[in-house]
């Protein structure tokens, strides 16, 4: 099994999240894809993210991308946390993490006092109510007079993917938001198109191009998915991937064999990079043990 240097992968991955000179990009949606999406439970996360990935940032393209375009989404994705994904990840990473708090609807329905024929009428009432139009959680209990929990049912039929978060209502900083229907913004998105093991196949292998060298607890504890799940997804991807090790760490780390490729042709007196990170960043957040980063004991 060939050994690599902590610089060498970590130059490669720095590369990969287009965190070096040289690798930064001006294309917020090839970012998004090559990071798996950006972490999105902070508002002002995700413009950060993009910042120091991009030569000519401007906070309002993601916006354009995520409210007029309608390219990115926010959806509920790995370990149950919000993340912003392209269209083509967002039935992928959707399938893949759904078993992960689609099993706790129910239950928390039951805690809120709404069955679930009441919470199948709401669903319709919202549909109906948001047809080709965006509401906020204020607009749309004043218009259903209504006396549920309406904040809760929104989040849940966010999860479910019958509404999409939209834009601020005052801006950038404003954690308050208006709501659309999903279909309205991707009509043409079937988020149904994979099983749930298909989907764990495909986040997988695009997790460990993104992000690999990996262990396997490092995709189990970034995508959420039990270990079991994971360990199949790895033998499906047996001829696209391979096994290194890193010197100093006691791990076995799979990656891909187009990202080995590229550690042979690295250049080993690469410029240092410095980067001031948000906080959540994929650079970081994308592994469960950061010792090639920094020791534990810092």
């Amino acid at each position: 099994m060939q050994i690599y240097t902590k610089d060498e992968i970590n130059q490669l991955i720095l590369k990969k999240q287009h965190l070096t000179e040289d690798s930064k990009s001006d294309n917020i949606i090839e970012i998004v894809d090559d990071l798996c999406g950006l972490h999105a439970t902070g508002t002002l996360e995700p413009y950060i993210q993009l910042f120091i990935r991009m030569t000519q940032f401007n906070k309002d393209a993601l916006d354009n991308e995520l409210y007029k375009k309608q390219t990115l989404g926010r959806i509920l994705g790995m370990r149950k946390t919000l993340f912003i994904l392209t269209k083509y990840l967002m039935p992928i990473v959707y399938n893949a993490t759904k078993d992960l708090w689609m099993k706790n609807i129910p239950k928390y329905l039951d805690s809120i006092n709404i069955t679930k024929s009441d919470y199948d009428d709401i669903i319709k009432k919202f549909l109906k109510l948001l047809e080709n139009k965006e509401m906020t959680t204020k607009e749309i209990q004043k218009e259903l007079n209504s006396q549920e929990r309406i904040s809760e049912i929104i989040r849940i039929m966010c999860d479910e993917c019958y509404l999409i978060r939209g834009k601020s209502i005052k801006g950038w900083k404003d954690r308050r938001l208006y709501y659309a229907r999903f279909q309205d913004y991707f009509p043409k998105l079937n988020m149904d198109m994979y099983s749930e093991q298909d989907s764990i196949n495909l986040l997988v292998e695009k997790y460990i191009s993104a992000y690999g060298p990996v262990t396997i607890d490092d995709i189990t504890w970034w995508s959420g998915i039990s270990k079991k799940k994971i360990s199949l997804a790895i033998i499906n991807l047996d001829n696209e991937i391979e096994s290194i090790k890193i010197s100093q760490l006691p791990f076995e780390f799979l990656i891909s064999k187009l990202d080995k490729d590229k550690l042979k042709e690295s250049d080993k007196n690469e410029d240092l990079t410095i980067n001031l990170l948000p906080l959540l960043d994929p650079y970081i957040m994308g592994y469960k043990n950061r010792e090639r980063y920094i020791t534990s004991k810092y």
